[in-house]
């Protein structure tokens, strides 16, 4: 489809008027191309590389693209990209992984313990721990709600995070 070589493996990471953007992953080591942000124009079709970066975790919301960088030295970032402008900025000092957007549009950040945690930013190097205890690695919203995972679990500023459900399934959604 997309890749000229079998081994490079595109992933949604969101789309729309514009095109479809996506990201590669490293399922046999990160090469110099894997973990860029692309965007495959629906003007044009064509793949159009928006970012040099590698990062894990893109998430796309309101022309805002964010990740975790990974670049082969420590530390990583959070990185903030505006899509309209290319302006790029480090937000976040950080090890712990991007894994979506809270219904706020906040960015969501998971930290492997020793003990796991669940955070959001606020704003450039703040953020607010949520939870404590489970390892989350997917994150649906819908609306005011977020959904995570695994097990099911409900985010709301009102109620904070509570296990809403035994099932240890992973909450699906939309991309958009």
């Amino acid at each position: 489809m997309l890749s000229a070589s079998c081994s490079t493996v595109y992933q949604v990471v969101k789309y729309d008027d514009r095109g479809t953007y996506l990201t590669t992953g490293c399922p046999a080591g990160c090469g110099p191309g894997d973990l860029r942000l692309w965007l495959w124009k629906f003007s044009s079709s064509t793949l159009v590389k928006i970012s040099e970066r590698h990062c894990f975790g893109w998430v796309i919301q309101n022309q805002i693209a964010w990740g975790t960088t990974f670049e082969g030295t420590s530390p990583s970032y959070l990185l903030r990209l505006d899509l309209t402008s290319g302006q790029e900025s480090n937000w976040l000092t950080t090890t712990d992984a991007v894994i979506g957007l809270d219904g706020e549009g906040l960015v969501l950040l998971s930290h492997y313990g020793p003990p796991n945690a669940l955070s959001r930013v606020t704003a450039p190097q703040t953020t607010e721990q949520l939870i404590s205890g489970p390892y989350f690695t997917a994150v649906i919203s819908d609306g005011s709600r977020t959904w995570l995972g695994p097990g099911i679990y409900l985010y709301t500023n009102a109620a904070g995070v509570q296990r809403v459900s035994d099932f240890n399934g992973t909450p699906l959604g939309p991309l958009s």
